[in-house]
This record gives structure tokens, C-alpha cells and sequence, in this order.
């Protein structure tokens, strides 16, 4: 467990998660569990707590050759996570389906399940 730590106090987003195992065969159950695993323990030392983490969703679609993999966020706070920014109140983001920080204005297409982002 110690080097699962270690490895997880330097990420900063969900996606160097995903990128660290880029290489493993997604199709595989305990791959993607080893993924979600790691995710959680990521975002709970970010300080998200099981109420937050029911917006941890996304799908996983892969190519016809079997070679490449994306990963789709199934609502704003999980497209968010992946790029690195982390709401405080993740039910408040949730029910706007929109975030704003000092930068930016975040909102997420729910019919495409794409992040938009607009400078201020």
C-alpha cells in the first residue's frame, strides 16, 4: 500500500492516472478495477468524501482494432476531476452543471458528454 501512496500524491488530475496505465488492456475487469481503485484513493486524499464520489462515472469506448481506448465523463464534476480542477461543492456544480473559477467558465454538454470551456 505504501507505493500506491506514493504513486498517488503525484498526480493532479484523474487523466495521469489513466495515462500510467495506458499501456494495460482495458477490456480486462481487473485493470479498470485497478483504475477505479486507484482513482478513489486519489480523489479521497483530495478530500472527497462517498457523497462526492457518486459523480465518479464515465464510460470507457473503444476502437473497432481494439487500440485505443477513451475515457468519457459521464457529468461535469468527473469531465472536471479529469482535467485537474476540483470544486469544492460538487453537488452545487452538479445541479448548475456549471463551474467558474478565477480563469474560466465550465460547463458540460450532457447530450455529447463533452467539457466546454470559456475564458472570462
Amino acid at each position: 500500500m505504501e507505493g500506491v501512496w506514493f504513486a498517488t500524491n503525484y498526480y493532479e488530475s484523474l487523466s495521469d492516472i489513466y495515462i500510467k496505465y495506458g499501456f494495460l488492456d482495458w477490456k480486462e475487469d481487473v485493470v479498470t478495477d485497478l483504475i477505479d481503485d486507484e482513482s478513489i484513493l486519489f480523489l479521497s486524499r483530495k478530500k472527497y468524501g462517498n457523497k462526492d464520489l457518486q459523480y465518479f462515472s464515465y464510460d470507457l469506448k473503444h476502437d473497432k482494432g481494439g487500440y485505443m481506448t477513451t475515457v468519457v465523463p459521464d457529468n461535469i464534476i468527473c469531465a472536471l476531476w479529469f482535467i485537474g480542477v476540483f470544486p469544492k461543492d460538487t453537488f452545487q456544480v452538479f445541479k448548475e452543471n456549471r463551474f467558474e473559477n478565477t480563469k474560466f467558465i465550465y460547463t458540460f454538454d450532457k447530450k455529447s458528454c463533452k467539457l466546454k470551456c470559456k475564458q472570462k
